[in-house]
């Protein structure tokens, strides 16, 4: 709107008259500027909730982990030492056996090997844990131990909830991305294309291929600038006597979630998929040096024509996980 008052409004002053005649006269003059908005799908709309209310509750997990983290740090290291990542769920169980290095002096070993039979743990053995747990404690002020356990009682049944929440919204994804594309389609099959990863890939290019189509009337034509895959070029010339150069920038107008997503993706491909990681290699063998964002682009066309199986593209021989990079783009 604010591209087209300038035609009845020097100033390009808002009023809502005038705003209902510059909207009919545009409308009547400059159709192709506008995209007819669809219903999006309920299982998209759903699924997009769903993606969300998993970051928000990692997030949460995050946050209150770090809190744990500190509570222990003050009084109870030894605990640390040997759980390593205090957001994996057994470690609240550990806790609520040993909150205390008085208390991990006594407990036996037959327990803590159930705790760990019990959270399926091979990487420490019960006696490790014992011998960690019974290590020599350090030094604090009269009622620090108990003030700590007291912050830490409270973060944990807060935990203990996320944890819960975050399980179901992991379940309700996968129920969701199975009602829409079977595990290729939906980009989980992929290299790097994890259940998260898909959903939010699968969701988003769902709700935005009117999107893509209005603006350049191809499905796939706006999808990298959304993705802040498409490079940004800056042409400089500040004075006459320097020549111009180009100046690559990072995206900023972008999706900031997919953003993610599409970067991830293509960071566990080139670990994982060796099409992937002779793309990349060749990339910066003729130095490329923002080759990571080019990985992911023909798997783009995959998620965006899901469950439509004559419009993907064809994948590289062999099939399987490899086609998310087609062959002749190696090179």
């Amino acid at each position: 709107m604010l591209d087209f008052r300038d035609r009845y409004s020097p100033a390009r002053a808002k009023d809502d008259s005038l705003d209902a005649r510059v909207l009919a006269d545009a409308l009547r003059t400059d159709l192709h500027h506008f995209r007819r908005i669809d219903p999006v799908d309920p299982v998209v709309i759903e699924l997009r909730a769903w993606s969300r209310i998993d970051e928000d509750l990692t997030r949460d997990r995050t946050r209150l982990s770090n809190r744990v983290r500190e509570q222990l740090w003050r009084y109870y290291p030894q605990i640390l030492e040997a759980v390593g990542n205090v957001v994996e769920p057994w470690v609240l169980d550990l806790w609520a056996k040993v909150p205390t290095p008085a208390k991990a002096r006594r407990i036996e070993r037959r327990t803590l090997e159930r705790l760990l039979k019990r959270h399926r743990i091979r990487r420490i053995t019960a006696d490790q844990l014992q011998e960690i747990l019974r290590a020599p404690a350090i030094a604090v002020a009269p009622g620090t131990t108990e003030a700590a356990v007291a912050h830490i009682r409270s973060f944990s049944e807060r935990l203990r909830l996320v944890h819960r929440q975050l399980a179901d919204a992991k379940r309700e994804i996968a129920r969701l991305i199975d009602v829409l594309a079977d595990s290729e389609d939906s980009g989980s099959g992929q290299p790097g294309g994890q259940r998260d990863v898909g959903s939010l890939l699968l969701a988003r290019s769902r709700s935005d291929r009117p999107r893509h189509a209005a603006r350049r009337g191809a499905p796939s034509a706006g999808a990298p600038g959304l993705q802040g895959a498409a490079v940004h070029v800056r042409r400089c010339a500040r004075h006459k006597a320097i020549r111009k150069y180009k100046l690559v920038v990072r995206r900023m107008a972008a999706h900031a979630r997919l953003r993610d997503a599409v970067y991830h993706w293509a960071r566990v491909a080139v670990q994982r998929d060796p099409v992937s990681k002779a793309k990349y290699a060749a990339l910066r063998g003729r130095g490329h040096g923002h080759g990571l964002p080019c990985v992911p682009s023909p798997a783009r066309g995959r998620l965006r024509h899901a469950p439509n199986p004559d419009l993907l593209p064809a994948s590289t021989p062999g099939g399987g996980s490899c086609g998310l990079i087609s062959s002749s783009s190696v090179g």
